[in-house]
């Protein structure tokens, strides 16, 4: 039984972790909804549009290296060395893919994106380490130096210039470049520990893709015009109400990914080789927020529906889908932490790729023979991916372990280890 101040220490962890990442997630809602007028209905189209390709750029440069660092972190006879990982592999992919990127914005916004990129994913990696390492406080202060110094600075652009979509962009990487800098100052090695670097895999550079597509599948289909076309997507404001529900698994993902910082080390499940998860998740702290989150989320989900102000009515039926999204977060959340932190990632992709099947398979499908497929039947597609997952993760064996990192002057051909 842990001491009542540890208790205390833990929640408050959680509390100033919550306090930052909840000011983003409102700015961007509130700026998605059209509620919060801070530029011109076409600058608020673009910083949307920004934000969407300079996230994807995250994702895709980060190589899965952000859910590595976090694991290893646990150990503080480890420091992983970073400068070599951010020279060699992700200036590099962020250089690529800022190029990808002139095809969709003017080139100064793309070096905007690259620059950009380049300071999230380094803090990303900071903060990942300090979260690893029980630092909540200093993570949470440091999430303050992002998206909220970025909206209030976007709030002062008009008192010192026209605003404009290079403006906004070069806002947007200023705050990045604030909060990588910070970061930067505050990392510390531990005394005594050894330096390591992490190991190349390519399930850890193919897995961040493979669980973004999990869970945005819909949207991102929804993009291809091809597919609107064959499914008739002729009104706007349904596409927009569905695009607007489709934000609330977003929010939901968001808290259980601050939740997760503090709570996964100690919720970590055992493979289905050596205990059943489907009892693990049942029992314990875990099912208890499981079951509690049935009747908290569906409170939200309606909450979040009156909040709705553009054309139209939704109705229950609209938000069933989503709330089964959001319901699904915490346990497949939970799962792929267990599965990298003990070094499955082979298992972890082996419960992937099937469970981004049935979305490629849709999109095939309707192209090709333009079946009717309704909009809101399309919302249906997540929640199925992310079932599947979860019914393999629980059945299926992990696998054997890989090395997450290696002592730095180890010779060729040295072992490396998993975390534990």
């Amino acid at each position: 039984m842990l001491p009542a101040s540890v208790h205390s220490r833990q929640y408050l962890a959680i509390l100033h972790l919550l306090g930052s990442g909840a000011v983003a997630a409102i700015g961007l809602t509130l700026i998605a909804s059209g509620r919060l007028h801070i530029m011109a209905a076409e600058l608020t189209v673009f910083l949307l549009l920004f934000v969407h390709w300079q996230v994807l750029g995250v994702v895709i440069c980060k190589v899965g290296l952000d859910q590595l660092v976090f694991a290893v972190s646990r150990d503080p006879t480890v420091h992983l060395e970073l400068a070599k990982v951010m020279m060699c592999r992700v200036a590099p992919l962020a250089i690529v893919f800022s190029c990808a990127c002139l095809w969709v914005f003017p080139p100064l916004v793309c070096v905007a994106i690259c620059a950009s990129v380049v300071c999230d994913v380094l803090s990303t990696l900071l903060l990942a380490e300090l979260n690893g390492r029980g630092q909540h406080g200093s993570a949470a202060f440091a999430g303050l130096l992002n998206y909220p110094v970025f909206f209030v600075l976007l709030a002062l652009v008009p008192l010192v210039m026209s605003p404009n979509v290079l403006a906004v962009a070069a806002t947007f990487g200023l705050s990045s470049l604030g909060r990588a800098s910070w970061l930067g100052c505050l990392r510390r090695k531990p005394e005594g520990a050894v330096d390591a670097r992490p190991t190349g895999s390519v399930g850890l550079v193919t897995q961040p893709v493979l669980n973004h597509i999990l869970f945005r599948a819909d949207q991102l289909a929804l993009a291809i015009p091809a597919l609107r076309g064959a499914i008739g997507v002729s009104d706007l404001a349904e596409l927009r109400a569905y695009l607007f529900l489709a934000k609330l698994p977003e929010l939901v993902a968001g808290l259980v990914t601050v939740v997760g910082a503090v709570a996964f080390p100690r919720w970590a499940l055992q493979p289905p080789e050596e205990s059943d998860v489907g009892r693990q998740l049942r029992r314990g702290p875990r099912g208890q927020l499981l079951a509690m989150s049935v009747p908290i989320l569906g409170l939200c989900t309606a909450l979040y529906m009156m909040f709705w102000a553009g054309a139209g009515r939704l109705t229950f039926w609209n938000g069933v889908p989503f709330f089964t999204n959001a319901l699904l977060i915490l346990p497949v959340n939970l799962l792929t932490y267990s599965m990298i932190a003990r070094g499955r990632i082979h298992g972890l992709l082996r419960c992937l790729v099937p469970s981004v099947i049935p979305c490629a398979m849709t999109v095939v499908l309707v192209c090709l023979t333009k079946v009717e497929f309704p909009i809101w039947g399309w919302a249906c597609v997540v929640p199925i991916q992310l079932g599947i997952f979860v019914t393999l993760s629980a059945n299926l064996g992990w696998g054997a372990a890989i090395g997450l990192f290696e002592p730095q002057g180890s010779v060729a051909g040295g072992s490396s280890k998993p975390v534990r």
